[in-house]
């Protein structure tokens, strides 16, 4: 089991591990705010998006200390290139969110589709189960693997995708309206994938513990 096989192998003065734990609460903390934001009026969409914009820069200042920290330390439950993808992959998702919140504002697009709420949703669920088993690694209780959820949220959101692009095109009068919602959906497909990225980095490390 992924959380078995690497709970016992966590140094208790690991760097590495708060680190990575901080980056996964800046990233709970940016899909949160996404999901508001859809929800939003125009004024307070461009307020939510700047903090995520700031959520972001957090972000960035995590992964170099990151990466500067596996540059100085030896973890030895883990490869650093293995740190380091994760480190990126999880940056990825914030940037993801990051580019999906600012053009949410920045079109002031009134009355987003419901499908486009959904996919925020099934981010937020995905980010929460990355957090979750992240932050569970350090504990002596062993659970099942939360990642395998994050298959059947991605074929889901594919499922949505294909359906809010098909009701822009059956429904959509206006061509820069149409334009505009479809690349927030894609935006929003491309990040949730990026989320099962994650999750391939996670089962990977579990795979090559010693």
């Amino acid at each position: 089991m992924f959380a078995m096989r690497l709970i016992d192998l966590l140094p208790r003065n690991d760097p590495f591990f708060p680190l990575v734990c901080r980056q996964t609460e800046v990233l709970q903390e940016a899909s949160r705010l996404l999901r508001s934001e859809v929800c939003a009026d125009a004024q307070s969409a461009r307020s939510l998006a700047i903090q995520v914009h700031e959520l972001e820069h957090r972000g960035d200042d995590l992964i170099r200390e990151i990466l500067s920290t596996l540059n100085r330390n030896l973890i030895c439950w883990l490869e650093p290139e293995d740190g380091r993808l994760l480190a990126s992959r999880l940056d990825d998702v914030l940037d993801g969110i990051e580019d999906v919140a600012h053009r949410i504002a920045e079109y002031r697009i009134p009355g987003l589709p419901p499908q486009a709420k959904r996919l925020c949703q099934i981010l937020e669920t995905c980010v929460d189960l990355i957090g979750e088993a992240i932050k569970r690694l350090d504990r002596r209780n062993p659970e099942a693997n939360r990642l395998a959820g994050i298959d059947q949220l991605e074929h889901e959101a594919d499922i949505v995708f294909r359906s809010g692009i098909g009701d822009l095109f059956q429904s959509e009068v206006e061509p820069l309206r149409l334009l505009k919602l479809k690349e927030i959906y894609e935006f929003l497909e491309s990040t949730i994938d990026r989320c099962e990225d994650v999750a391939d980095v996670l089962g990977n490390i579990a795979a090559n513990a010693p």
